[in-house]
């Protein structure tokens, strides 16, 4: 199999269009976040590198025109042995990310935000040399630690589980059954906790009908489960508003 690099997109900006056109891979209400829609916008900030630097995309040595994938993360000032993450995870990361460019502060550690392989990538353990990718990345900037509000990719299956609840069903071994935390904890990542508001995406019952093609109107109860959402969507009748909450796992990596 041919060698993955992991350029950045201050190394190959001329990648970064193809990389930002990822996002097409997810569901459309899951990039109305107000953190996503602001990352995408840093994606494309040539003028500074303090974030496409922290934004790779996957090519094979052979054919390095072609993006496979990208890996989003961000510098943020957590120190790696930080006694509580934020509850607000991923909103959070980017959040302290912006502080940190604004104050002109070096960062401490980095916060993985994305890991996305196009389809005909998929299947062949590609994430897996992702995450080694950013970590190598990390080292070599001089983090102390890479965290990651992962986004357990079975939890999908389970949406009306807490993730307290999810976490807690392990294999015979002791184990974590999600194969996307196992990937995290075979290449030395500790699971800290958990990040319950890690995400979250609001808008009227007219703004979901865009972005799912429900009418929330027309739903019974209190809740609507999407495909590939890892809680339920909350509906609020009186007000025709519906809001997105989503859990994520707080994983960290080592890095001195």
């Amino acid at each position: 199999m041919t060698r993955l690099l992991m350029p950045s997109l201050a190394q190959r900006p001329d990648l970064t269009d193809a990389v930002r056109g990822m996002s097409r891979f997810w569901p459309d209400f899951m990039l109305q976040d107000p953190a996503a829609v602001l990352m995408d916008q840093l994606l494309g900030r040539a003028d500074t590198e303090a974030f496409p630097d922290w934004q790779f995309a996957v090519i094979a040595e052979d054919n390095p025109d072609v993006v496979l994938g990208r890996v989003l993360s961000v510098p943020v000032p957590w120190p790696a042995d930080m006694a509580e993450l934020p509850n607000r995870g991923w909103d959070a990361a980017i959040e302290a990310a912006l502080e940190l460019a604004g104050r002109q502060r070096d960062p401490l550690s980095a916060c993985a935000l994305e890991i996305t392989l196009a389809e005909a990538a998929r299947g062949q353990g590609l994430s897996r040399s992702c995450v080694s990718g950013l970590k190598e990345a990390c080292r070599q900037r001089g983090m102390q630690a890479l965290f990651a509000p992962v986004r357990p990719t079975t939890k999908s299956s389970h949406p009306l589980l807490s993730l307290t609840e999810f976490l807690a069903d392990r294999d015979p071994m002791g184990g974590f059954r999600d194969p996307w935390l196992r990937t995290h904890v075979r290449l030395g990542g500790e699971v800290i906790g958990v990040a319950s508001l890690s995400m979250t995406i609001t808008g009227t019952f007219g703004q979901w009908k865009e972005w799912t093609g429900i009418d929330f109107g027309r739903e019974p109860g209190g809740q609507v489960i999407l495909a590939g959402a890892l809680a339920p969507v909350l509906l609020n009748h009186v007000e025709g508003v519906a809001a997105y909450i989503e859990p994520n796992v707080w994983v960290r990596h080592r890095l001195t």
